[in-house]
């Protein structure tokens, strides 16, 4: 029988509480949390899942308050063994696509970001917001570091330079 695991969360003092993400994992397939994140009254967690036909990676983002939310697949793949690595929602936005999360932050208002490993991968880091304005592709760098919302702003280092972007596109 496969196991369950659910993440919850609440809004406090008397909120009610919510599925955030529920997991099952059995010998055929399994899925699981490998990051979670919250600010204010939204959480946001990366889902991977996956058995030996193919698998993928999604990023989550749930209002604690309300019960809403929106999910962005980041990674697919078909075969295990020898698996092709893909995005389609991020590659209507443009190549190289930045697959899978190695960086994810969310600030009070739901605004998701986080950072992929381009494909073909070129040693570069893509840099994706969900904000105001829908999902776009920020920056395309070496390295991205100490990804952060500061207001109406994303920021990160690159190489030592500190870097920024408007949530909105102008």
């Amino acid at each position: 029988m496969p196991a369950l695991t659910r993440y919850f969360a609440c809004v406090r003092p008397d909120g009610r509480t919510r599925v955030i993400v529920s997991a099952t994992v059995s010998l055929e397939e399994g899925e699981g949390v490998r990051a979670l994140t919250a600010s204010g009254t939204f959480v946001a967690a990366v889902v991977t899942y996956g058995e030996e036909a193919g698998g993928g990676e999604d990023v989550l983002v749930r209002d604690t308050a309300s019960g809403r939310g929106y999910g962005i697949t980041v990674l697919e793949y078909v075969n295990a063994d020898n698996p092709h690595f893909r995005a389609p929602e991020l590659e209507r936005i443009g190549m190289p696509a930045g697959v899978g999360v190695s960086n994810l932050t969310i600030d009070s208002r739901g605004d998701a970001a986080w950072v992929g490993r381009t494909v073909p991968h070129t040693g570069e880091s893509v840099l994706y917001v969900h904000g105001p304005s829908g999902l776009r592709r920020v920056a395309i760098e070496p390295a991205i570091e100490d990804l952060r919302f500061a207001g109406a702003s994303l920021r990160w280092r690159s190489g030592g330079t500190e870097r920024s972007a408007p949530l909105s596109p102008e």
